[in-house]
């Protein structure tokens, strides 16, 4: 039950920062959709003891391919969809943990949690870089056996 509840409010999550960042209404479903399924599976990674790099990693990478995807098909700019997507993993409660331990002078956890931050800042990134060549690198093989 607890997973369902956590997916709703997921969804409701990215479809209101879908509604901010002025996503037409015909594809705020589909920037749901993305976010939420996105965020089941780095749940699903993290609780079968998966890292936690590795799932914010793999969980970007659903996101870009989902946005790049959904994107040609739909017609838009894949923005429309992978930045309202990126709601359900921008590593927040981290992010507060760490400027808070930097508040009240406890250094030293402050910077596990800056290296942390960090961390999954970058595992996000690179799985958008992945994707983003994965995708082109396909569009490119397509093109070359269209030749043919």
């Amino acid at each position: 039950m607890e997973i369902i509840l956590q997916a709703l409010f997921s969804f409701i999550g990215v479809v209101a920062f879908g509604v901010l960042t002025n996503v037409p209404r015909t594809l705020l479903q589909w920037c749901g959709a993305i976010g939420t399924l996105s965020w089941l599976v780095y749940y699903l990674l993290i609780n079968f003891g998966v890292n936690i790099f590795i799932s914010y990693f793999i969980s970007a990478m659903m996101i870009r391919l989902g946005s790049l995807i959904l994107a040609k098909i739909k017609r838009v700019p894949s923005t429309m969809f992978s930045i309202p997507s990126l709601v359900t993993v921008v590593p927040g409660g981290t992010a507060y943990q760490m400027i808070r331990y930097f508040a009240v002078g406890e250094s030293n956890l402050g910077i596990g949690f800056l290296m942390q931050v960090i961390g999954i800042a970058v595992a996000i990134s690179v799985g958008f870089l992945i994707a983003n060549l994965s995708f082109e690198k396909v569009k490119t093989i397509k093109v070359l056996i269209g030749r043919h």
